[in-house]
């Protein structure tokens, strides 16, 4: 089952598996809080910018809103994993546990 966590909120659910971050935000968002600016989705602590990402059963997904330093020039991020090497990360990761 997915989870999906926002601060404090967290609910792990069989009816996140296969919708879209864009989904759960729209039907949940009010329910987990997530906030409307400022936000970064992490999928098993990897950082995802696109919210047509389809959520599978064993993902871990937050929602976190990001704030900024005050008087800090903005620091350059690593570029975003796309989403194909994100499901070939999560494809090797299920591959590793089935072997155990």
């Amino acid at each position: 089952m997915a989870k999906i966590t926002c601060g404090v909120n967290a609910a792990e659910n069989a009816s996140f598996n296969d919708m879209t971050i864009a989904q759960v935000m729209e039907q949940y968002g009010q329910f987990f809080n997530i906030p409307n600016d400022n936000l970064v989705v992490l999928v098993n602590d990897e950082e995802v910018g696109d919210m047509s990402y389809i959520i599978c059963s064993d993902d871990d997904v937050e929602f976190v809103k990001s704030a900024g330093e005050k008087g800090a020039a903005r620091r350059a991020s690593a570029p975003l994993k796309s989403l194909k090497d994100i499901r070939k990360e999560n494809v090797k990761r299920r591959n590793v546990r089935s072997v155990r």
